[in-house]
């Protein structure tokens, strides 16, 4: 070598070499440390002196701590050696590169002897001579390849490290592949075919070597030379020379794993074991292989709501925030949209929507800044992954999966999340027992074996279902007791070979494992029993400041033993056979010690890891720290939280708070019980209630116990009303108490019907007292009372709907944005007594939603059970079936009104749908169950009609107290008495008192069939039938549409006005097929025949057989039909393009869809400008799933059609309709149909663009003033009150001088704010240049003007880092009741001049107009 000092330092490196004349040195950075601790270096270095004896090696002279680095000195180079890195410049044959393998096998070997495995061969390590082909080899001095391919060190090449050098152990088969890889480097890529066959089994089978001499005889031969000499003795050996155990998993799923994990082509994997170690070392194994072609995160699935989604976008973020920290800013932003978004899971479904679409714009903003496009999240125990995150990624994968190519799921656990089966994708299932996986795994440790050997050995594991987990340990012990050993051809039984259950039975061999464990590594061992799983043992132990190279070289002795399971450094799993084996035989103190010091640890590590802490502070039994954990934990979590869940969480810490010995806490038990009660369990509810009013003795406690009571029936009502009626009014009581009062008055209403004059008592006390002095109440009792009264007075006045609803608007916007999720939701159960069943659809399934999420089950099922009645109503049997399963999926009823609601409901069905049989089963079932006074009137009611349907007497029983009730049975009495016009009167009668309801649909169809028979005069048929209409348009009992038709063309066809009546005819018979009422078709289509029918009598009825004459009579029905459809489309074409109001216009476009053809349900998918949704449409409205396709009557004839209805570059609206029994000419209709209407659709649309500012996608000035003229009509005529908040941006100009494009996105991201804050009723707009304005109805100005704060607060952190201008915005806010404006333009001045002040007196701030 020659006396020049050079070095091949580079400040990526972490290990450097100089070399000179005297001498060599290694320099490692301390930076290493942080990646393998010093101490296992040292340890490496330790035992290379130990192992590299010999002229193959270079053994280090010295090696010292110098400032934190470690300086290794090696003896200087020979002269003439040079790396292995320069060979290509020595111009070698191919003959002779192979000899100099023939060395460094032997070097190997020596290594091998003394259990030393190099890993990976660095050609910067392997030195040769080029004459005389002597080698020189360099320790090795890292213990893993692991953190060279995370990612993490830059050192060398990601192709330097062979498969089995990616372990957290190093064996003799990763030296083999290494030296594969060796061959590929020093050929260049071009490996001699003769030698192609060694590097390829070297390559895709190293494990079927046994020793690398192997190896060397295989390149001898390739040389033609002399094989050395070989021994033909057994070599009784110990168990270290098994190779690694390989993945517990069948050969073919081991291939279609890596497939998976190599290409882009499947996406989605399920990995489904029972044994969560398996799929530890199987995910470890496998994703450490291909680990430096992607970033891969392993997601421990948790069922808390949207516990799994906010650790994908938690770890993503942070990954990224290490990559790019300049993006930090711009990255914390979309966090805070996603907390924020969060915050509205209750609302109902939207927000599947908002976040779907968060999360699509999440990942294509975060994905291009990593240079790696390549993301694979594994959901561990995704048997917990929780139900919200699963429907979010599960519509996000639908939505937007074929164009995220570089995104991966994989789902380990026991079982594939439930909502993920909806769509196929393939699935690896693994067994514990399984003959295949056993051969595998001793194929693999064995490398080669005699077969019969094999075959015993499979068939015992088989025999005694061993875990595949446990196949090494039991060879190993074989291996020990000499029972096998290793010949040339492989291993081999001996004579002393047995299988002995008892002796090797997995958990009796690892117990003799742990019994000879020296003092130190028991302590270990039993210190990580106590963790949670998986372990990160590096970063654990450096947080707490300890020895963490001295623990990870125990580890690896550990991980040797086959105790514990180690993927890297920082991640270790114990199974918990071995956890219980090691702790089971400790005393209760030792034990609660070792929980202890892991608290202690895990707390200095994660101390937000809350859960985690919660537990081991129970199994340590420091229940202090437990208290003071689960409370800070509650407080972080509790509006994520269901109802069970925290009355879970809320009952170990009253557990905790008594076991502390501290004084009774009123306020807990007082929670619990309204917990209780919103979970259907009332005895527990009613104990707690009672118990804190026998501790308080207020009678504000006693009401909350009476109120659990009244539900259950546990109170004499009657009395209870003498009692609390006079307590309403008397003034000297608490006003709190008197509220409560009457809030339990208006409860019993649900058990025990008030009468009217008891309501209008109960009325008198809300507005002379309740709401006048509401400001007094918490806005709990205030929202209690205010719930029940509405419902009520909707059910006793509803003459009085527009005052009740409105009352409603106004507690609304309260409930917003309070934390009282329950009394939101039982807001909506008022929407739903309202008459309009189309805007009680909304409200239902609102609230279906939002009690689903909180877990309020109650809520959950009286939501069902009004959507069942709903259903019924508007004709929709697939919603009827889905409601009503779903009613006792959720818990059973424990409610009294509940079940008897439940029955009658199908009680309903069972009489519109004529099923008989049903009816008077349900009948019988009512009558056993003492409904009360209420259901009994109903009941009557049903049963009458039922007898009026099936021609039978009709009685009218004398108990009936509802007078409305007995003029119906009459009505039908006189009908079936042949009393028709007495009969048309009592209908008449019955329509003026009660238009509103069911019954009145009832009435109506009856009437008016009445009114056709007696040929009644014209005019007042036709008044009856505009009633009949208005009636279905006003209240939406779309049920009675098909009978509408029915009848019209009943009358058409009487009046012989035949065009009308095929229209009629048509729009019936598609109307009962859609509400799968079945009785009227064969009646329909005669009358069809007999109106398509020509008019005259032939001259011969001879001439009607003619084939002419025939041929010419089905020529004039199919013109008739045609024209008949094209009429029809026409017709419904002018209905659709009436209106240029988007939602409007798709309304009314699905109604059409549903009334002519054979719809059953149809999706509308909006990518628009500022709008993305994607809409499910059945008979009874909008949903926002498709759950009711699996409920849907169909035929083979079933299928789904799909149209583009508009599409304009990235801008699309897409419609797909379910269809049954749809001919091809009635598929060429709806096609004809669509394209009159497409047109329209555009012009909608360039309205929608005038409309709408494109740069914010608010509403532009002039739109956005009627509006606000709307709202404030609207606000006047009800008494509602209305805000309006004025924004503008401060020192705007100061943006604008970066260009304006800057400018335009500054409005854009301020208006994604909005956006995110704002309630569904608020109403933006753009004022004009950088002014924007809010309507928000329904909101007193202290409300609004919270909610201008929270927008400001918003939009200064938004722009508060990372821009060379800083953001802000002046705000003014007015209220209709506070200003007292006389029109819009002075309301919106007041909030104008509010802003203005507010930008005057130092900007950034929120000024109201009432305060000036």
């Amino acid at each position: 070598m020659n006396t020049t000092t050079y070095r091949n330092f580079s400040e990526t490196r972490h290990l450097t070499y100089s070399h000179t004349f005297d001498y060599t040195e290694m320099h490692f950075n301390h930076k290493l440390w942080s990646y393998f601790p010093y101490k296992q270096i040292e340890s490496r270095l330790l035992s290379w002196a130990e192992a590299a004896q010999g002229d193959y090696f270079r053994q280090p002279t010295s090696w010292k701590l110098t400032d934190g680095d470690l300086i290794v000195q090696l003896p200087s180079l020979p002269d003439g050696f040079v790396p292995f890195s320069q060979m290509e410049h020595e111009q070698l044959s191919d003959k002779t590169k192979a000899k100099l393998l023939i060395p460094l096998c032997k070097a190997l070997s020596i290594l091998h002897d003394k259990q030393f495995y190099m890993g990976f061969l660095s050609p910067d390590m392997l030195f040769f001579h080029p004459k005389t082909l002597a080698i020189l080899v360099d320790v090795q001095p890292f213990p893993s390849a692991i953190e060279f391919i995370n990612h993490l060190l830059t050192d060398y090449p990601y192709s330097l490290f062979p498969r089995y050098a990616r372990r957290f152990l190093l064996s003799r088969v990763a030296d083999f592949e290494s030296i594969h890889l060796l061959l590929e480097s020093m050929y260049n890529g071009y490996v001699p075919a003769a030698l192609q066959p060694l590097s390829e089994r070297l390559h895709t089978k190293p494990e079927s070597f046994i020793f690398v001499d192997e190896i060397a005889a295989a390149l001898l031969d390739y040389l033609h030379l002399p094989a050395e000499p070989q021994s033909d003795t057994a070599i009784q050996i110990s168990s270290k020379l098994l190779h690694p155990t390989a993945s517990p998993i069948t050969h073919d799923q081991q291939e279609r794993f890596r497939d998976f994990l190599k290409s882009n082509e499947d996406r989605l994997l399920g990995l489904i074991c029972e044994d969560e170690a398996i799929r530890f070392d199987l995910y470890a194994q496998h994703i450490n292989e291909v680990i430096e072609k992607g970033y891969y995160f392993k997601i421990i699935s948790q069922e808390l709501p949207y516990s799994t989604l906010r650790e994908v976008v938690s770890r993503t973020l942070h990954k990224a925030y290490d990559i790019l920290p300049e993006s930090i800013t711009m990255l914390r932003n979309l966090a805070r949209k996603f907390d924020q978004l969060l915050k509205k899971h209750y609302e109902g479904d939207d927000i599947l929507y908002l976040l779907t679409e968060w999360l699509h714009q999440f990942f294509m903003s975060v994905i291009p800044l990593f240079p790696i496009q390549n993301f694979v999240f594994t959901f561990e125990n995704c048997e917990h992954f929780d139900e919200d995150s699963q429907v979010i990624l599960l519509n996000f994968w639908k939505e937007h999966g074929h164009e995220m190519n570089c995104l991966n799921f994989i789902f380990s656990g026991s079982r594939i999340p439930a909502h993920f089966t909806e769509i196929p994708f393939q699935v690896l299932n693994m067994h514990h027992a399984d003959p295949a996986i056993y051969v595998q795994l001793l194929a693999s440790q064995f490398g080669r074996a005699d077969i019969a050997l094999i075959d015993q050995l499979k068939n015992w594991l088989y025999e005694y279902r061993i875990n595949a987990s446990h196949c090494r340990i039991i060879l190993e012990e074989l291996a020990q007791s000499h029972s096998i050993q290793i010949t040339k051809n492989g291993w081999e039984p001996t004579t002393r070979f047995h299988l002995d259950y008892e002796q090797l039975n997995p958990l009796r061999l690892i117990a003799k494992r742990i019994a000879v464990l020296d003092v130190k590594d028991l302590e270990l061992m039993r210190l990580l029993c106590c963790l949670p799983m998986p372990v990160h043992a590096a970063s654990l132990f450096t947080a707490n400041r300890l020895d963490a190279g001295n623990i990870l070289l125990s580890v690896t002795r550990l991980a040797e033993l086959g105790l514990m399971h180690v993927s890297r450094n920082d991640s270790l799993f114990i199974s918990s056979e071995i956890i219980g084996l090691v702790l089971h035989q400790l005393p209760e103190d030792k034990l609660a010690s070792y929980y202890q010091t892991a608290l202690k640890y895990l707390y200095r590590y994660r101390p937000f890891a809350l859960p985690q802490l919660i537990t081991l502070s129970c199994q340590a039994g420091e229940y202090n720290v437990e208290y003071y954990l689960l409370i800070k934990y509650y407080r972080q979590i509790r509006t994520l939280l269901s109802y069970s869940q925290k009355a879970e969480i809320l009952e170990r810490i009253k557990y905790l708070y008594e076991k502390l010995g501290r004084p009774y806490l009123v306020f807990l038990d007082r929670l619990l019980s309204r917990m209780y009660h919103l979970l259907n369990q009332f005895a527990q509810s009613e104990q707690l209630a009672l118990t804190v009013y026998e501790r308080t003795g207020t009678i504000s406690d006693r009401f909350s116990w009476l109120s659990i009571r009244i539900i259950q029936n546990n109170v004499d009502v009657y009395q209870l009303r003498e009692e609390l009626f006079p307590f309403i009014f008397d003034e000297k009581q608490l006003l709190t108490d008197r509220v409560r009062a009457a809030f339990l008055l208006n409860t019993s209403n649900l058990c025990f019907p008030l009468q009217d004059e008891e309501m209008h008592t109960l009325h008198k006390f809300y507005i002379e007292v309740a709401y006048p002095k509401r400001h007094l109440l918490a806005l709990r009792h205030f929202a209690e009372i205010t719930n029940y009264y509405t419902i009520n007075m909707l059910i006793h006045f509803p003459e009085m709907e527009e005052w009740a609803l409105s009352i409603a608007a106004k507690l609304e916007p309260l409930l917003d944005s309070s934390p009282h999720t329950d009394l939101m939701l039982r807001l909506y159960d008022v929407y739903s007594y309202q008459s309009n069943n189309k805007i009680i659809n909304t409200y239902v399934y609102r609230g279906i939603e939002g009690a689903k999420r909180s877990g309020y089950t109650i809520k959950e099922q009286v939501g069902h059970l009004n959507a069942m009645e709903l259903s019924l109503n508007q004709g929709d049997i697939a919603s009827y079936l889905y409601h009503k399963e779903r009613v006792l999926q959720v818990d059973k009823l424990r409610r009294k009104d509940l079940a008897e609601n439940y029955l009658t409901n199908q009680l309903l069905f069972a009489l519109e749908w004529e099923e008989w049989a049903l009816f008077h089963q349900l009948e019988t079932s009512l009558i056993e169950q003492q409904i009360t006074d209420w259901g009994q009137s109903l009941l009557a009611v049903y049963q009458g009609y039922a007898a009026f349907r099936q021609q039978l007497t009709v009685h009218v029983p004398d108990f009936l107290e509802n007078e409305n009730h007995s003029i119906f049975l009459e009505a039908l009495h006189q009908t079936g008495l042949g009393n028709t016009l007495c009969a048309c009167q009592l209908f008449e009668q019955f329509i003026a008192k009660n238009n509103a309801g069911l019954y009145a649909g009832w009435a109506y169809r009856e009437m008016i069939t009445l009114l056709l028979k007696l040929h009644s005069e014209r005019e007042r048929v036709d008044h009856w039938f505009d009633q009949f209409e208005t009636y279905l348009k006003q209240y939406a009992y779309d049920v009675f549409w098909p009978d509408y038709y029915r009848l019209s063309a009943e009358r058409s066809m009487a009046e012989g006005d035949i065009q009308p009546a095929m229209l009629y005819l048509r729009r019936a018979l598609n109307g009962y097929q859609m509400i799968q009422k079945e009785t009227w078709r064969p009646y329909l289509t005669a009358c069809m025949e007999q109106a398509i029918a020509p008019a005259y009598a032939p001259a011969s009825p001879a001439i009607l057989q003619d084939d002419y004459v025939q041929k010419m009579m089905a020529d004039r029905e199919q013109w008739l039909l045609l024209s008949l459809d094209l009429q029809i489309i026409i017709e419904l074409s002018e209905q659709i393009t009436e209106t240029l109001d988007l939602s409007t216009t798709m309304q009314r476009l699905t109604k059409a869809l549903f009334d002519y053809f054979p719809v059953i349900q149809l999706s509308i998918t909006y990518k628009l400008l500022h709008y993305k949704q994607k809409v499910f449409v059945t008979a009874s409205g909008l949903r926002d799933h498709d759950e009711l396709i699996a409920y849907q009557t169909r035929s083979e004839d079933h299928g789904v059609l799909v149209f583009t209805l508009f599409q304009r570059g990235d801008q699309a609206i897409t419609l797909q309709v379910h269809v049954d029994g749809m001919t091809k000419t009635k598929q060429q209709h709806m096609e004809h149909f669509l394209s009159f209407i497409k047109p329209h659709i555009i012009n909608v649309l360039l309205h929608r663009e005038m409309v709408i500012d494109n740069l914010t996608g608010f509403y532009l000035r002039g739109y956005f003033m009627e509006k606000l003229r709307e709202e404030f009509e609207l606000a006047s005529r009800y008494q509602l009150d209305l805000s309006v908040i004025m924004i503008d941006v401060d020192n705007f100009r100061r943006v604008n001088e970066f260009g304006h494009p800057e400018g335009d996105r500054v409005l854009r991201e301020i208006a994604d704010i909005f956006r995110f804050n704002l309630r569904k009723s608020d109403i933006a707009g753009r004022y004009g240049g950088e002014e924007l304005i809010l309507i928000l109805p329904k909101t007193d100005g202290k409300e609004a003007l919270k909610i201008a704060h929270q927008l400001r607060g918003e939009i200064e952190k938004e722009f508060a880092y990372g821009r060379p201008y800083t953001i802000t915005v002046s705000v003014g806010v007015s209220s209709l009741e506070l200003c007292q404006p006389s029109s819009i333009e002075q309301l919106i001045e007041q909030a104008d001049t509010a802003e203005i002040t507010a930008k005057r007196t130092g900007k950034n701030k929120v000024i109201a107009a009432w305060d000036l």
